[in-house]
């Protein structure tokens, strides 16, 4: 069947406003129900069994949506303005302003430590439902706390300087300590400090840049500060 007759055989068309049938959740949000949420059609995937359809949320509904929601859908990466929703979770608007359903039993998801981005959340004490917080110097204050605390020291790592003599060259230092916060104006493109020794002489380096053996027990803690970092950044 041809896409155009595809589409003639859907129940809704791009333009029709709908709301959702009371009772809906999307498979990744069962605690926030979504009936009498209402938006326009802006696509319809007339391929799929059954019918689905992407639904921009009209402005009472974005005022209106709980803010966990929106949390939520920065957390996975979800545009929290639409949504994508089954045929039959669907009917048409017709103007009566039936009150959105909110959510009455908040499930927060525990934090999986096996996960990157969870273990990250635990060093600012956030929840599943948490974005990740941006870089800045508030946030480098408690991540400099945290590693100055679980950072097995001294360690051997590598260590590329970008600028000064050795630029280009691989260096293996022995990464002594942090520079401590307080004594250094932190920049968040640089995040924070090391401190150690390259041929007996002083050395100071970005954490991001360094990098350790597969088995060192600090390389868990360093990938995961550098991840934050990138995506922050």
């Amino acid at each position: 069947m041809s896409k155009s007759r595809l589409i003639a055989s859907a129940k809704f068309a791009v333009g029709t406003e709908v709301r959702v049938i009371t009772g809906v959740t999307l498979p990744d949000l069962p605690d926030i129900p979504m009936g009498n949420w209402a938006g326009t059609i802006s696509e319809v995937f007339a391929d799929q069994t059954p019918i689905a359809y992407e639904i921009k949320w009209n402005r009472r509904t974005l005022d209106e949506m709980p803010s966990l929601y929106r949390k939520r859908s920065e957390r996975d990466g979800y545009e929290w303005d639409r949504v994508w929703l089954k045929e039959d979770e669907l009917e048409l608007d017709k103007g009566e302003a039936g009150p959105m359903e909110q959510p009455t039993e908040i499930v927060t998801r525990p934090l999986a430590m096996d996960e990157q981005e969870d273990r990250i959340r635990a060093t600012f004490n956030l929840t599943s439902d948490d974005p990740l917080p941006d870089v800045d110097c508030e946030t480098l204050s408690v991540y400099y706390q945290y590693l100055v605390d679980q950072l097995a020291l001294p360690f051997q790592a590598r260590y590329v300087p970008d600028d000064g003599r050795f630029r280009g060259k691989p260096c293996s230092v022995t990464v002594r300590s942090l520079y401590d916060f307080d004594d250094y104006e932190a920049e968040e493109s640089y995040g924070l400090i090391g401190v150690g020794l390259y041929q007996d002489k002083r050395i100071e380096f970005p954490i991001r840049d360094i990098d350790v053996k597969r088995n060192d027990p600090n390389r868990q803690l360093l990938e995961d500060y550098k991840c934050w970092m990138a995506y922050s950044g």
